[in-house]
């Protein structure tokens, strides 16, 4: 899928022409629930163009062609997302694939377990403390959104293990704008 074409058909409310490289790009990929959302937004966006047909005013309508290129952008981007995420061989994909395969909750579960700093810890467990640090390190940088446990729990953690984040939210800002991510560093 060539996104920046699709995103250039949005922007220039071009929303039906958009919609059937996003409805090509929907056959091969498996993701539920990206259908029924386009088919919404063109539900949409076709009742409100059949009202400018039938010479129907209304002072709303810039909003709602505003609303609905946002929602199928944000949908384009999902889309391309995963097809990356499925047929890329990018370390990042790859490790967004082994982190999907994980508890939705391990990471905070790996906050909790490497809580401090490695300084005084023996070598057996300073190993299992690294493993930690770099699963958790791959699901902070490769998460769409942070949760607010997540959030908070990296704020009120060591400074050593906040210095060792810092990289994976700079690389995930790389891939994936997050304001949540941003406040962290």
């Amino acid at each position: 899928m060539d996104r920046t074409q699709v995103n250039k058909l949005i922007f220039d409310g071009r929303l039906y022409r958009a919609s059937k490289t996003l409805y090509s790009e929907l056959v091969y990929l498996t993701i539920p629930g990206l259908l029924d959302e386009l088919d919404s937004i063109m539900l949409t966006y076709k009742s409100m163009v059949r009202c400018i047909a039938e010479g129907v005013k209304d002072e709303k309508q810039a909003e709602v062609l505003s609303y609905l290129k946002q929602r199928m952008l944000a949908l384009s981007d999902k889309i391309y997302r995963e097809e990356r995420k499925q047929q890329s061989s990018d370390l990042y994909y790859t490790t967004i694939r082994v982190n999907e395969g994980r508890l939705p909750s391990y990471e905070i579960f790996t906050l909790d377990a490497i809580e401090g700093g490695p300084s005084s810890l023996p070598t057996e467990e300073r190993e299992r403390y690294d493993r930690l640090l770099t699963i958790l390190f791959d699901r902070v940088w490769v998460s769409e959104k942070l949760s607010a446990e997540m959030v908070k729990k990296i704020a009120t953690s060591s400074e050593y293990l906040r210095k060792a984040i810092v990289p994976a939210i700079t690389m995930g800002l790389g891939y994936y704008w997050d304001f949540e991510k941003l406040r962290l560093c």
